[in-house]
């Protein structure tokens, strides 16, 4: 296999004797050299020898067979110790290579779409299978008419585009369906007000305080507050990964897990309120209406803090 382990290896010796019934096609007898008469011989399951008129197998067969699901496959085909043209005990030649026929499989569904009025958007799939498909797509759970193509592009895009698509994958063996995707449509382009950069990526939304502060965890460990206009407030430092959604009380406190091990409460002008172990957060917080903090960590336990970080309750689950 390409870039892989050896799948199969296999060694042969190929002699056939030679005399005055018998006759080649290509190529012809040892040592003799190419006869153009010859070069154009047809080889069926043989190397052309003849006896008596009749053709006899002088080639070693041999199948293998193994299974692949993924998209696509690097196959090398190699071969060691092999004699001259002129010889006739050479050849590594006439390869075949079959994939089994089976139903189509998705190997890259379309995605969720963002358009403004009089744009283009498209949808796109890619499937793998062993015989010739054919393309479906469908809006709303509607086929759509002359849509048969595995990229489905829409010109001129009008808010009657908006909604769910998905598309069917089919061949005489069977079909997939790619889960529905959206496509949204906005009035007009959006455009970039701001940018802020972390020390490292943001792995989960911001949240939003009443204020309209903007709080948004990093994988640098920090906690940031944002204001309006995309200027840094302040940051409260961790020592893990922030990787979670904070989440703000009617107190206007902000919660928010680390994997430090810590769930982490901070005030609004950005100093420490408390922090209490948990063995790890990477989901966000849930509030109740007293402010109740529910979390649960990856020990299969479920936390419930008071808002000044008393334990309300600890519960083991499975």
């Amino acid at each position: 296999m390409g870039g892989g382990p050896t799948m199969v290896r296999a060694s042969f010796l190929n002699t056939f004797s030679i005399n005055k019934n018998s006759a080649q096609s290509y190529p012809d007898d040892v040592g003799s050299g190419l006869h153009d008469g010859r070069t154009g011989a047809v080889e069926n399951n043989t190397l052309g020898y003849t006896w008596n008129g009749c053709p006899v197998d002088a080639v070693y067969h041999l199948a293998f067979s193994f299974p692949h699901a993924e998209s696509s496959l690097i196959l090398n085909f190699t071969g060691a110790g092999l004699q001259e043209i002129t010889d006739e005990n050479w050849g590594l030649d006439n390869v075949a290579v079959f994939a089994g026929a089976v139903p189509p499989t998705l190997t890259y569904g379309p995605q969720n779409q963002y358009a403004a009025v009089g744009d283009a958007a498209a949808f796109t799939t890619r499937a793998a299978g062993a015989v010739d498909m054919t393309y479906k797509w469908f809006f709303h759970e509607v086929p759509l008419p002359a849509q048969t193509n595995a990229t489905l592009s829409i010109t001129n895009v009008q808010f009657t585009d908006a909604g769910t698509y998905s598309v069917r994958v089919s061949n005489t063996l069977g079909f997939v369906d790619s889960p529905p995707v959206s496509l949204t449509v906005f009035a007009s382009r959006p455009e970039k007000l701001w940018e802020f950069a972390t020390g490292r990526g943001i792995s989960a939304p911001p949240a939003l305080g009443r204020d309209g502060t903007i709080y948004v965890g990093s994988v640098d460990g920090k906690l940031y507050a944002l204001d309006a206009g995309g200027s840094n407030k302040w940051f409260f430092a961790t020592t893990a990964p922030v990787v979670c959604s904070p989440s703000v009380g009617v107190s206007d406190q902000i919660y928010f897990g680390s994997r430090d091990g810590r769930l982490h409460a901070v005030m609004p002008s950005g100093s420490n309120a408390w922090a209490k172990a948990t063995s790890g957060l990477d989901d966000s917080p849930a509030l109740a209406a007293d402010e109740t903090i529910y979390v649960g960590g990856p020990n299969a336990t479920i936390y419930a803090f008071m808002p000044n970080g008393n334990s309300r309750w600890t519960r083991t689950t499975g």
